[in-house]
């Protein structure tokens, strides 16, 4: 599949002009020591929010469709895009600090990939506020990919950008695919384009570095899993066992059996109509 050189469909969409028009983008610094937050929020804030947090290559603007069709609907919606944070600690202590920052005493958190795996190790942090976690495509544990990647954290903060972009694509799947599906996978490219050296090499260094999600103590019934199967994967099997040590071993699954799709962001552009339905909390 090649990807567009120039704006995707889902950038020239009437949703997504919409989401431009309606729910503008937030900076907000909560530490002297660290680079600003950024946001989009919509509905009603009276309400306990669902935070939406994204994947390593993601943008807030990646939830564009489910902050305008949730909104819609009376959710009050947050999307955030963390600074450049390197650690999982640090990130804990910014989240809360933001937290604190947009007086949200609790919320649902949603995390894709990274997010996910972000958004747990919050929940083990500050049990309290956190009231609900959805996983998609996400993990419990790094060690595959410090694994895989045993000398790279170190030096991820001196890598060129393009070079880490580079990275970040060829673990796009290259196969021919539905055109809805290259439509999100060329959405992510261009959105890719808007995320800064500082940010994305964090961002990998975070997902280089061998780390595990601690002993959670949301109630089961708290935690739902999404996986988008793709061929020869079995990423929500491991996230269940890793999860039955964590937690009890009774909690929600969801898969869509969508066959060949392209890296985790895909099901919140390409399939918004499945996943905001089951988004509702």
């Amino acid at each position: 599949m090649a990807f567009s050189s120039g704006k995707s469909a889902p950038s020239r969409s009437e949703t997504f002009k919409f989401f431009r028009g309606n729910f503008p983008a937030v900076s907000i610094s909560v530490g002297a020591d660290e680079g600003d937050w950024r946001y989009f929020q919509g509905g009603n804030r009276e309400l306990e929010p669902l935070v939406l947090l994204p994947g390593v290559s993601g943008t807030a603007e990646h939830f564009f469709k489910q902050i305008s069709f949730l909104s819609g609907k009376g959710y009050h919606v947050i999307a955030l895009e963390p600074p450049a944070i390197d650690n999982v600690p640090d990130f804990c202590v910014s989240m809360e600090r933001l937290m604190d920052r947009l007086s949200i005493r609790t919320a649902h958190f949603f995390g894709v990939s990274l997010g996910g795996f972000l958004a747990a190790n919050y929940a083990v942090y500050r049990p309290t506020r956190v009231s609900s976690l959805v996983l998609c495509n996400s993990y419990l544990s790094t060690h595959i990919f410090s694994n895989q990647n045993p000398l790279a954290s170190p030096f991820l903060s001196f890598v060129p950008n393009f070079f880490l972009k580079n990275i970040v694509l060829q673990s796009f799947d290259s196969n021919p695919v539905l055109s809805q599906i290259a439509d999100a996978v060329d959405f992510a490219v261009e959105q890719l384009d808007c995320i800064s050296q500082e940010v994305l090499s964090s961002r990998m260094t975070m997902n280089c570095t061998s780390s595990e999600v601690g002993q959670m103590r949301l109630p089961t019934e708290a935690i739902t899993l999404i996986e988008v199967k793709k061929k020869n994967t079995n990423l929500l099997s491991l996230l269940q066992i890793a999860l039955q040590k964590h937690t009890q071993p009774s909690f929600i699954v969801l898969t869509f059996c969508l066959g060949d799709i392209a890296d985790g962001f895909s099901p919140w552009i390409e399939r918004q109509g499945h996943l905001s339905s089951r988004m509702n909390y």
